[in-house]
C-alpha cells in the first residue's frame, strides 16, 4: 500500500471504556448503522421469557433507536425509557425511577407498562 493511502497517525492517549463511554466523542466518528430488524435474517427471536430493555434517550454511544430495535426483535421485550443522558442508565445518579423498574424486573421478572417513561 503506498504512503498515500495510509491514514496519519496522531497521538491519541490510552483511556479505557468505561472512561470513554459517557464523553459523548468514544462512537461519534462512526457511522450510523442500519436498523437491526431481524435476526440474520430468521425473523423476530422466539423467547417467551419476559426481557427488559433499557433505552436512554440521549445516550452518545448507542442510540435511542437501537434500543427500540432490539426490542422489536423479541415479541416478549418491553422497552423501559429513559428521559436522560449517558450511556447507561442503572444505578446512575437521578436515575431512581429505571433503579425501581430495573430492580423489580430482576427480582420477580415484572416489567413495567409499554410505554413507561422515567424522567
Amino acid at each position: 500500500m503506498g504512503d498515500e493511502r495510509r491514514a496519519p497517525l496522531r497521538h491519541t492517549p490510552l483511556r479505557t471504556t468505561w472512561e470513554r463511554q459517557d464523553d459523548g466523542r468514544s462512537q461519534a466518528h462512526r457511522p450510523r448503522a442500519r436498523e437491526a430488524t431481524t435476526t440474520r435474517g430468521r425473523g423476530p427471536a422466539p423467547s417467551t421469557a419476559p426481557i427488559l430493555v433499557v433505552g436512554t434517550l440521549r445516550d452518545p454511544t448507542t442510540p435511542y433507536s437501537w434500543a427500540q430495535a432490539l426490542t422489536r426483535l423479541f415479541p416478549s421485550a418491553r422497552l423501559l425509557i429513559w428521559d436522560g443522558d449517558g450511556h447507561t442508565a442503572y444505578l446512575q445518579p437521578g436515575s431512581a425511577c429505571v433503579d425501581a423498574v430495573v430492580d423489580r424486573y430482576l427480582l420477580g421478572g415484572g416489567l413495567p407498562p409499554a410505554g413507561t417513561v422515567c424522567p
